[in-house]
């Protein structure tokens, strides 16, 4: 939603977006949501309390949401990565064709084998799956800002 703010307000806008498994629909309606809801970590009952603590007011979690925003055009480039086991990846993956069809330049990857969160919790690199899903990131952000 920042960018879209910044975008309507006529602001600077940053080179590009870096979404790691991005929640943007608060409406939490995608089928990740209560397909990979418990067994992964965080439980979607709890992610459901989370969204209550950002946005208390039902009514306003739609518009809140980046996915459920009628104009994603004008964006900057964005990298969306998503974790195959986080009951966000449809949300990542819904987001990213979403910014494609508005011809917002972005990269989409869903990281295999990963949970929600791998990107700050596994900051110990010695997981190899998670090493190589940072390395993954740290090329395409060159690639998105250089291109």
């Amino acid at each position: 939603m920042a960018c879209m703010r910044l975008r309507d307000q006529g602001d600077p806008l940053p080179a590009v977006q870096i979404l790691i498994c991005p929640n943007t629909d608060l409406l939490l309606s995608r089928p990740s949501v209560s397909e990979k809801g418990i067994g992964y970590g965080l439980d979607a009952e709890m992610l459901s309390w989370f969204v209550a603590q950002w946005v208390p007011d039902p009514i306003d979690r739609r518009a809140a949401s980046p996915l459920h925003h009628p104009d994603l055009a004008g964006l900057p480039a964005a990298l969306v990565v998503a974790a195959e086991h986080d009951w966000l990846c449809d949300e990542g993956a819904s987001y990213a064709r979403r910014l494609a069809d508005a011809a917002v330049r972005v990269g989409y990857r869903c990281e295999p084998g990963l949970l929600h969160g791998w990107f700050i919790q596994g900051t110990d690199l010695t997981d190899p799956e998670a090493a190589a899903a940072h390395e993954r990131i740290f090329i395409d952000v060159r690639l998105l800002i250089t291109n």
